[in-house]
């Protein structure tokens, strides 16, 4: 091969090999389809439950399990601590809204809002255990999921507090510091789930949020009665 053809192969070989649409041709800040989006979340399950670590994933594997093409992926996401980035902030979401009036500003909240507060984001938080144990498996190791994890669980414990200090505020608390108490129990809830709510069958689900309501009900309320109830 003459010098001439060598240099115009390599710039081809190594266009292949990146395949990363250039920053003007990215939708930076557009949300990415339906379809990409469940692909890609579906295609995490998929792949953790038959043992990969995320972080052992590629991108190239990630996109060819969602049925995507590898450059379809990169018009959204630079990389996959952005694509969980993504995700992570949409978990955030339904879980703020699963919780109904227990993260509200008003209204009165009792034993009966957390039992159905807690219902709700167990619920969240199986349907997209994935998301959870692949910020768990990399935050350690990647700063940018790091920030995402540790942004979601600031976002809930300031949730959290606010609803404890409500009872607090009533005179229905039992005098424990409430901002600690909501942080411990908001750590508590969603690193248990992170870890072994993929386990779980309907049965051992609904075990486990009864015991989510009792430790916290009776941690949150000084009337035992209404902790358990």
């Amino acid at each position: 091969m003459t010098k001439t053809k060598r240099q115009r192969a390599m710039p081809a070989n190594k266009s292949r090999a990146k395949q990363v649409p250039p920053d003007h041709l990215r939708r930076r800040g557009e949300p990415p389809s339906a379809h990409v989006e469940t692909g890609l979340l579906s295609a995490i399950e998929r792949l953790l439950r038959d043992g990969r670590r995320f972080g052992a994933l590629s991108v190239e594997e990630l996109a060819r399990e969602a049925g995507i093409g590898r450059a379809t992926f990169y018009l959204y996401f630079r990389n996959k601590g952005e694509l969980i980035t993504h995700l992570m902030q949409q978990l955030t979401r339904e879980v703020e809204v699963s919780a109904g009036d227990w993260f509200r500003d008003a209204g009165e909240v009792d034993h009966q809002t957390l039992r159905r507060a807690l219902h709700g984001i167990v619920g969240t938080f199986r349907r997209h255990q994935g998301i959870l144990a692949a910020a768990s498996d990399t935050a350690a190791t990647d700063p940018q999921i790091e920030t995402a994890y540790r942004a979601m669980m600031d976002r809930l414990c300031q949730l959290s507090r606010q609803a404890v200090r409500q009872v607090d505020h009533s005179g229905r608390g039992t005098g424990v510091d409430p901002d600690r108490l909501a942080d411990l129990l908001t750590w508590f809830i969603a690193l248990y789930c992170a870890r072994f709510i993929a386990d779980h069958d309907d049965a051992e689900i609904a075990r486990l949020i009864d015991l989510f309501v009792h430790v916290a009900g009776r941690s949150i309320f000084q009337d035992p009665a209404a902790a358990s109830s």
